[in-house]
C-alpha cells in the first residue's frame, strides 16, 4: 500500500470508527427487547477499526506520514496530505467519502475486506 493510501484509510477508518461509536448509543438507548446481538457486533467491529487505525498511526508515525482536515462544503472536504517534506492537497467529493466510509463499515462488520483495499495489501 503506498503512502498515500495509507493515509486515505486512516482517515476512513477515523470516520468509520466516529460512526460506529454513535451506532452502538443508539442500540443502547434504542427499544429493542434483546439488545445484545447488535451491540455484539458493533462492538466487535469497533475492536477491530480500533486495532486497525493503531497500526495505521504506527506506520504513518515511522514514514512521516500526515492528513489534516483543510475545509469543508456542501460537496467537498479538503486534505492536506504531508508524506515527508512533500505536501499535497486532496479533495473529495462527500458522497464519495461516504460510500467509502460505508464499504469499511461493511467489511468490519461482515468480516470482508474491501476488494480495493485486499488488492493494495
Amino acid at each position: 500500500m503506498d503512502n498515500q493510501a495509507i493515509a486515505v484509510r486512516f482517515l476512513f477508518l477515523g470516520l468509520a470508527i466516529k460512526n460506529l461509536e454513535l451506532d452502538i448509543e443508539h442500540v443502547k438507548k434504542a427499544p429493542f427487547k434483546i439488545k445484545e446481538p447488535y451491540l455484539t457486533g458493533l462492538e466487535r467491529a469497533h475492536a477491530k477499526a480500533t486495532e486497525e487505525i493503531k497500526h495505521l498511526k504506527k506506520i504513518m508515525y515511522n514514514k512521516q506520514i500526515k492528513i489534516m482536515a483543510t475545509t469543508r462544503n456542501k460537496n467537498f472536504s479538503h486534505y492536506i496530505f504531508h508524506n515527508g517534506n512533500q505536501k499535497e492537497e486532496l479533495s473529495y467529493y462527500n458522497y464519495m467519502i461516504r460510500k467509502n466510509v460505508k464499504e469499511i463499515m461493511e467489511e468490519l462488520i461482515y468480516h470482508t475486506p474491501t476488494k480495493e483495499y485486499s488488492e493494495r495489501l
